[in-house]
């Protein structure tokens, strides 16, 4: 074999064994866990270091999310005799609580874990909230905007931030007592 062949194959080695090294270097740099702590399955370093089953979950969460916003959307766009109508006023609050319950929880799950996408969910369900209330009562004919609409949307949004993040306390809490 001549020289310049060896140092090819040497070089190719090289750069082969360092990209093995750098994959199982662990977490980034900046982002180190204590220990006994078990790695949280939605943060979003780890979505990015395992590209199987939670970045298609995330993916999937996504897919939802956009699909039941379009629902809120169209739902709330409808004209009145389109809308079927409620035996007791109650009911459209509930109603109204469950769509942006599930608006909340779903774009939650869709995010990564970070407080600034939980902000950012929150004031998006209650800018939808208000924004359906208004061009209800502006340019729907027939229908009118509802401020207790309005707090049922925002309830529900809220519900739904409280029980993601109970959810994820107690699945952190499970896991780390499972390693302990």
């Amino acid at each position: 074999m001549n020289d310049a062949m060896a140092s090819s194959l040497a070089g190719q080695q090289g750069r082969q064994s360092t990209t093995v090294a750098a994959e199982d270097s662990g977490p980034p740099s900046g982002h180190h866990r204590s220990a006994g702590t078990a790695p949280d399955p939605m943060d979003e370093d780890q979505t990015r270091n395992r590209k199987g089953q939670w970045s298609a979950l995330r993916l999937l969460m996504l897919v939802l999310a956009v699909a039941w916003t379009a629902m809120v959307v169209v739902g709330t766009a409808l004209p009145p005799d389109m809308v079927p109508k409620t035996a007791l006023h109650i009911w459209d609050k509930a109603i109204h609580f469950t769509l942006f319950a599930g608006f909340g929880f779903l774009w939650l799950a869709a995010m990564p874990a970070k407080a600034i996408w939980s902000i950012t969910v929150v004031l998006a369900g209650v800018s939808l909230g208000m924004i359906t209330e208004l061009y209800q009562h502006y340019w729907i004919p027939g229908r009118s905007g509802d401020p207790k609409d309005f707090l049922a949307d925002c309830i529900g949004v809220l519900a739904a931030w409280m029980l993601y993040v109970l959810g994820r306390f107690v699945i952190r809490r499970l896991t780390t007592e499972k390693k302990a």
